[in-house]
């Protein structure tokens, strides 16, 4: 899905500056610096964004159906609550995963009216300093010390 981005943009011609003003070389974000029309580029890009999304949504989906059938059929109630928090952490990774994926893209082709060293404040907080930050919490919030500790901070008595 990636090789015909090159070809994509060896057709372009570049006018204008030759700087890339982000921090990592994005599809959208070099295309836009063509003098060409780039609607090919959007909408293959568009493509390669959500075709992988909306599939493994969908099969994400159906298989987490399976398996809470398979959990709330379970006779043990702590197996249960074990695999619905195992279940909860893998569904946080993913939307971690994805999140950034699809925000940044996004926000190349459609957010016009936001200025660029925003954009690049909020790619690099969404795609650099959030994932290692979040992973910690979590994968550690199995653990039944930082479960009560969080369900202080956001339940107190």
């Amino acid at each position: 899905m990636i090789f015909p981005i090159v070809f994509l943009w060896k057709r372009l011609t570049f006018c204008q500056n030759n700087v890339i003003p982000h921090t990592y070389c994005e599809h959208i974000g070099l295309a836009k610096y063509a003098c060409n029309d780039i609607c090919v580029n959007i909408w293959y890009r568009l493509f390669v964004l959500m075709s992988p999304v909306v599939l493994d949504t969908l099969l994400t989906f159906v298989s987490y159906m399976l398996i809470l059938y398979a959990v709330f059929h379970m006779s043990s109630q702590d197996a249960c609550q074990k695999a619905l928090i195992t279940c909860g952490s893998h569904v946080c990774i993913i939307i971690r995963f994805y999140g950034p994926g699809i925000f940044t893209p996004l926000t190349q082709m459609f957010g016009h009216h936001i200025p660029p060293h925003i954009h690049i404040l909020l790619a690099n907080n969404v795609c650099v300093l959030a994932p290692p930050m979040l992973n910690p919490i979590i994968y550690g919030n199995k653990m039944k010390q930082i479960q009560q500790q969080m369900a202080h901070i956001f339940f107190p008595k």
